[in-house]
């Protein structure tokens, strides 16, 4: 009987030594674990739900980034149509351009300079072109004349502003994607390092309450 009193008395204190020690890493790990949980804003999270925000946020952006893409393609081959023309100095050529032609004013201010040309021609012949009547008409045409080449102006300007634009949403839509794949690879590190001190924490509560169960024995 002493000698399993005594047996059972050494089993207790040793148990208690390694529970005490295995309660101090126990300690040790949890405050690792929730100082971690602190600096990382990571005290109520839930790394499924958050990993699924950013995948629908990636794959939104990829969306937009797509139409983005296919939109600023078509602008920048309209823009450097119409770069090309600016620099020939070609007004003919910018008067065909498919914002130019589909314009309603400018097709009726172009039907009210062919009219007033004509008009401008045929009177020349009855009146000739020093005519009071002739050098007031000639200052319509002109004034229609710079009114259209406004007009046509402000299109290739308003193509230019388009195409900046387009370009600027797609720099913009660009740089929030990367920022977002960003935040997934940094949310992938983060759940890897937090399982890996949360498997230290459980690893280590196992291990007490085993020692505990068998120190209660």
């Amino acid at each position: 009987l002493e000698r399993k009193y005594s047996a059972s008395q050494e089993a207790i204190e040793w148990l208690t030594q390694r529970m005490r020690e295995t309660q101090q890493k126990l300690e040790a790990s949890e405050r690792v674990l929730q100082g971690y949980k602190e600096r990382n804003n990571l005290v109520s999270i839930d790394f499924e739900e958050r990993h699924g925000i950013i995948l629908q946020k990636l794959s939104d952006l990829s969306a937009v980034l797509t139409q983005t893409q296919t939109a600023r393609i078509e602008k920048e081959k309209l823009y450097g149509e119409l770069r090309r023309i600016s620099r020939d100095d070609n007004s003919e050529m910018l008067e065909s351009l498919p914002l130019v032609i589909e314009n309603q004013l400018i097709q009726k201010l172009k039907a009210e300079y062919v009219r007033m040309e004509g008009e401008y021609s045929e009177l020349g012949q009855r009146y000739g072109f020093k005519h009071p009547r002739m050098i007031r008409l000639k200052s319509q045409i002109d004034e229609v004349k710079g009114k259209l080449a406004q007009e046509v102006k402000k299109i290739a300007q308003s193509i230019e502003m388009e195409y900046r634009m387009i370009k600027g949403k797609e720099e913009s839509i660009t740089s929030a994607l990367e920022a977002q794949k960003h935040e997934a690879l940094e949310l992938n590190q983060k759940e890897i390092q937090y399982n890996v001190l949360k498997r230290e924490v459980e690893t280590n509560r196992n291990l007490y309450e085993s020692l505990l169960k068998r120190a209660k024995e």
